[in-house]
């Protein structure tokens, strides 16, 4: 069996990159004891240039990231 995450954390988004940033580190912040994790970012069609900049970089910055658009 393939190692996935046991716990996956979802953040909804639409034009919240001022906030995207501080609530991904405030999930790895808290991992603690915390099995294996991924944190699964969903893109509600943002037209924001600072949401799609967060986006890019935590997505490249760190593999537990995953952005759906």
């Amino acid at each position: 069996m393939p190692d996935k995450p046991l716990v996956s954390v979802v953040i909804p988004c639409h034009n919240d990159g001022r906030y995207l940033g501080t609530a991904v580190n405030s999930v790895l912040s808290q991992q603690g004891d915390m099995p294996k994790f991924e944190i699964v970012v969903v893109n509600d069609h943002s037209t924001d240039a600072e949401t799609a900049r967060v986006l890019q970089k935590w997505e490249r910055a760190d593999s537990r990231v995953r952005i759906l658009d």
